[in-house]
Protein backbone atom coordinates (compact mmCIF):
# COMPACT_ATOMS: atom_id res chain seq x y z
CA UNK A 1 0.00 0.00 0.00
CA UNK A 2 1.38 3.40 -0.93
CA UNK A 3 1.19 6.62 1.07
CA UNK A 4 -1.59 8.12 -1.06
CA UNK A 5 -3.85 5.08 -0.57
CA UNK A 6 -3.15 5.06 3.15
CA UNK A 7 -4.00 8.76 3.44
CA UNK A 8 -7.26 8.21 1.54
CA UNK A 9 -8.20 5.38 3.91
CA UNK A 10 -7.39 7.49 6.97
CA UNK A 11 -9.42 10.43 5.65
CA UNK A 12 -12.37 8.17 4.83
CA UNK A 13 -12.31 6.64 8.33
CA UNK A 14 -12.18 10.09 9.91
CA UNK A 15 -15.07 11.33 7.77
CA UNK A 16 -17.15 8.29 8.75
CA UNK A 17 -16.31 8.87 12.41
CA UNK A 18 -17.21 12.57 12.22
CA UNK A 19 -20.47 11.76 10.41
CA UNK A 20 -21.47 9.42 13.23
CA UNK A 21 -20.52 12.03 15.81
CA UNK A 22 -21.86 15.24 14.17
CA UNK A 23 -24.12 14.17 11.29
CA UNK A 24 -23.85 14.75 7.55
CA UNK A 25 -21.41 17.52 6.67
CA UNK A 26 -23.50 18.69 3.70
CA UNK A 27 -26.49 19.35 5.95
CA UNK A 28 -24.32 20.87 8.69
CA UNK A 29 -22.51 23.25 6.32
CA UNK A 30 -25.83 24.24 4.73
CA UNK A 31 -27.21 25.11 8.18
CA UNK A 32 -24.00 26.95 9.11
CA UNK A 33 -24.11 28.93 5.88
CA UNK A 34 -27.64 30.10 6.71
CA UNK A 35 -26.74 30.94 10.31
CA UNK A 36 -23.60 32.84 9.32
CA UNK A 37 -25.59 34.73 6.68
CA UNK A 38 -28.09 35.81 9.35
CA UNK A 39 -25.37 36.87 11.78
CA UNK A 40 -23.44 38.74 9.09
CA UNK A 41 -26.46 40.05 7.13
CA UNK A 42 -25.47 43.70 7.55
CA UNK A 43 -21.96 43.03 6.26
CA UNK A 44 -22.76 40.75 3.31
CA UNK A 45 -23.99 41.47 -0.19
CA UNK A 46 -24.90 37.79 -0.71
CA UNK A 47 -25.62 34.78 1.48
CA UNK A 48 -22.75 32.49 2.44
CA UNK A 49 -22.73 29.19 0.57
CA UNK A 50 -21.93 25.79 2.12
CA UNK A 51 -18.63 25.44 0.23
CA UNK A 52 -17.57 28.82 1.63
CA UNK A 53 -18.19 27.48 5.14
CA UNK A 54 -15.87 24.57 4.34
CA UNK A 55 -13.25 27.02 3.01
CA UNK A 56 -13.49 29.00 6.25
CA UNK A 57 -12.94 25.81 8.21
CA UNK A 58 -9.78 25.16 6.16
CA UNK A 59 -8.55 28.64 7.07
CA UNK A 60 -9.33 28.02 10.75
CA UNK A 61 -7.19 24.87 10.70
CA UNK A 62 -4.35 26.69 8.91
CA UNK A 63 -4.51 29.51 11.44
CA UNK A 64 -4.19 26.97 14.24
CA UNK A 65 -1.11 25.32 12.76
CA UNK A 66 0.48 28.72 12.20
CA UNK A 67 0.37 29.12 15.99
CA UNK A 68 1.20 25.58 17.05
CA UNK A 69 2.05 22.40 15.14
CA UNK A 70 -0.58 19.72 15.43
CA UNK A 71 -0.46 16.98 12.82
CA UNK A 72 -4.18 16.27 12.81
CA UNK A 73 -4.96 19.91 11.98
CA UNK A 74 -3.33 19.36 8.58
CA UNK A 75 -5.41 16.23 8.04
CA UNK A 76 -8.56 18.09 9.12
CA UNK A 77 -7.74 20.95 6.72
CA UNK A 78 -7.29 18.46 3.91
CA UNK A 79 -10.66 16.83 4.68
CA UNK A 80 -12.40 20.23 4.80
CA UNK A 81 -10.81 21.09 1.45
CA UNK A 82 -12.19 17.86 -0.03
CA UNK A 83 -15.61 18.75 1.34
CA UNK A 84 -15.39 22.26 -0.10
CA UNK A 85 -14.58 20.80 -3.51
CA UNK A 86 -17.57 18.43 -3.32
CA UNK A 87 -19.93 21.14 -2.09
CA UNK A 88 -18.79 23.70 -4.65
CA UNK A 89 -20.02 21.39 -7.44
CA UNK A 90 -23.52 21.68 -5.91
CA UNK A 91 -23.55 25.42 -5.17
Amino acid sequence: MNTIDLEKQIKQKLREQKTKEYGDYRENFHILSMLWSVILKNKLKEDIKPHEVANCMVMLKLMRVAENYKQDSYLDASIYLDMAKELHKDD
